[in-house]
């Protein structure tokens, strides 16, 4: 996981407090930041896209991230790289949505919503499954042979 900026997109609330959405901006200089993550498997892409399906849409993006690749002395030696990512951006209706005047939100609410523990519940919930199919085949190849 890195920080990320995606390049011409806006941050929107539904309503005050709400977990912020994003659309695409006619204004090149607006910006979203926020974390790319890597190495997600199947099960964990798939419980985010259950969430956020409906009335948003995951889009092909290309985000920057800048690394530290060294030091010399006093100074920072940074890159900057575009990397190609996915991203949820608002499909519904636009008319009542609130911009922000931000570019990026604290995730701290967001990891204490009913959202998050959503999300979380139902990662448990395929891990639970899976593990549950694990016992019954192994007893069922134990018990068969």
């Amino acid at each position: 996981m890195t920080p990320a900026t995606l390049q011409g997109h806006k941050l929107y609330e539904i309503g005050p407090g709400s977990t912020p959405v994003m659309l695409p901006s006619s204004n090149p200089l607006d910006r979203v930041e926020g974390m790319l993550i890597f190495g997600l498997d199947a099960d964990q892409r798939n419980a985010i896209y259950e969430k956020e399906g409906g009335l948003m849409e995951l889009v092909n993006v290309q985000v920057d991230i800048t690394q530290i690749d060294g030091l010399l002395l006093e100074h920072v030696i940074l890159s900057r790289r575009v990397v190609d990512a996915g991203a949820f951006v608002w499909v519904g209706c636009r008319d009542y949505l609130i911009p922000m005047d931000k570019s990026a939100w604290p995730v701290d609410g967001f990891l204490d919503s009913q959202f998050y523990e959503n999300i979380c519940l139902s990662r448990r919930t395929v891990m639970m499954e899976w593990e549950l199919k694990e016992m019954f085949m192994a007893d069922f190849l134990e018990n068969s042979l």
